[in-house]
């Protein structure tokens, strides 16, 4: 009997962890920014690998106290094997690799860096360690190692897809994107923080209402810096700003406007 039971229970756990997984995906994909709802659904996880793009995801946004404060945890949260503890060593390698990287990005690699990356990929055939996953898709970018089939536990934890170079690096750009809005709520004006990945020369602030009616156009800058964005003849709503390349959209975020406030 406690065998059977043990066996739904673990059962019924993969299944909260397959739901979950798809929950954050949903968010991962979202044309909005859903950082909040991602840390949220992941925060609820009790699978290590949850843990792992918990702490990824506070690394992409360099959010480095955070991302190491939930690996150091998993020593006392979890009972782990000979296998999981090499896996959150090599995990922690990768943490400090990112983050002692030029901007701290993994997009932006040359030499002795792409090196270690290579080595990183070698050290071990687990192809289901997660910083391994990662590491291939980011050498994958480089396009200095070919992988015809990479693991992209983001999207299917277990098996393995084939990844388009053009796409994946699409899908950076998008990532590399930084845009911020405050005050938001805005009632005179919305500043806007905003970053653009390297290899995007040009992009534009589009506002546009729910209709999809674009209501202002505004080019940046130079690929980092503050746009002040006069909101006081905008009726008082929701927003939709976009950051739009050549390429297509680089990031979207609601702004609502409250003349009220």
């Amino acid at each position: 009997m406690r065998t059977l039971l043990e066996a739904k229970m673990a059962g019924k756990a993969g299944d909260m962890a397959w739901v979950l997984n798809q929950v954050v995906n949903y968010y991962l994909t979202d044309s909005l920014n859903q950082d909040e709802q991602v840390a949220f659904w992941l925060n609820r996880a009790l699978d290590l690998r949850s843990k792992y793009r918990l702490a990824w995801h506070y690394a992409l946004k360099n959010e480095y106290s955070n991302a190491n404060a939930i690996i150091s945890s998993l020593s006392i949260n979890y009972i782990m094997n000979e296998d999981q503890l090499a896996e959150k060593a090599r995990f922690e390698n990768l943490l400090t690799f990112k983050q002692n990287l030029p901007n701290n990005r993994l997009t932006e690699m040359s030499g002795e860096n792409i090196s270690w990356l290579e080595d990183f990929v070698a050290s071990t055939d687990n192809a289901f360690d997660y910083s391994i996953s990662i590491a291939q898709n980011a050498l994958q970018y480089q396009g200095n190692v070919k992988f015809h089939r990479v693991h992209l536990p983001d999207s299917e934890p277990q098996g393995r897809r084939s990844i388009n170079v053009e796409q994946a690096k699409k899908q950076l750009q998008k990532d590399l994107t930084v845009l911020h809005l405050y005050p938001n709520p805005a009632d005179a004006y919305v500043t806007i923080d905003f970053e653009l990945p390297k290899e995007v020369e040009e992009a534009t602030l589009v506002l546009a209402d729910l209709s999809g009616r674009v209501m202002d156009r505004i080019p940046f800058i130079g690929t980092k810096g503050q746009q002040l964005l006069d909101t006081r003849k905008l009726p008082s709503g929701m927003y939709i700003i976009s950051v739009v390349s050549k390429t297509g959209i680089l990031k979207r975020d609601k702004l609502v406007i409250s003349h009220y406030i």
